[in-house]
């Protein structure tokens, strides 16, 4: 089964896939985070797939999942 697409000319990967390839370097909030910077700042895009191909997700929509996983680490930690 082969993971790797490729869109605009460049290899992708699963989101998902960024979690277990990085073998815990990276953490979901933190791939939540670079994928919420401005277009500017950040070197990561997810892209959406659909019938008409790959589409951008914009980073606004990333800011709230990264509050969400910091706010579940949250209260992990003070359980």
């Amino acid at each position: 089964m082969h993971v790797v697409i490729h869109i605009e000319g460049r290899d992708a990967v699963p989101v998902r896939a960024v979690l277990l390839a990085t073998v815990g370097n990276v953490t979901p909030q933190g791939l939540a985070l670079e994928l919420a910077k401005p277009d500017a700042e950040r070197r990561l895009t997810a892209y959406r797939c659909s019938q008409a191909g790959p589409v951008p997700v914009r980073a606004d929509a990333w800011g709230m999942q990264h509050e969400i996983l910091t706010g579940i680490v949250r209260r992990f930690k003070r359980e």
